[in-house]
């Protein structure tokens, strides 16, 4: 350590890199920081931003999925409305019954 006292000029960083010192935990985001793309950097801002919102405030701010449906999950769709309208659904209350009987 008396190595690093006789040093007064260069940053942190330069005398890390010079003595192998571990980097610290805002060292380490810096780097990270700097490899973001643009959108990357974007997306990370908004999650910063949002760490004082509730996890459902966070959700509702967020865009609708907008991907097209496949054809399958369009089939999957029109079936369960058809079960719905023809009746065959279970209640969340007999769901939980026939569950805990199992």
């Amino acid at each position: 350590m008396s190595a690093l006292r006789r040093i007064s000029h260069g940053s942190r960083r330069q005398v890390a890199c010079r003595y192998h010192l571990p980097m610290t935990a805002k060292e380490k985001l810096r780097e990270r920081v700097e490899e973001l793309t643009e959108q990357e950097a974007e997306a990370t801002l908004e999650f910063i931003a949002a760490r004082g919102q509730s996890f459902g405030d966070w959700l509702d701010s967020r865009p609708e999925d907008d991907e097209p449906l496949s054809r399958e999950e369009h089939a999957a769709l029109a079936a369960s409305e058809a079960d719905i309208a023809a009746g065959r659904t279970v209640s969340y209350a007999q769901l939980k019954q026939d569950l805990a009987a199992e």
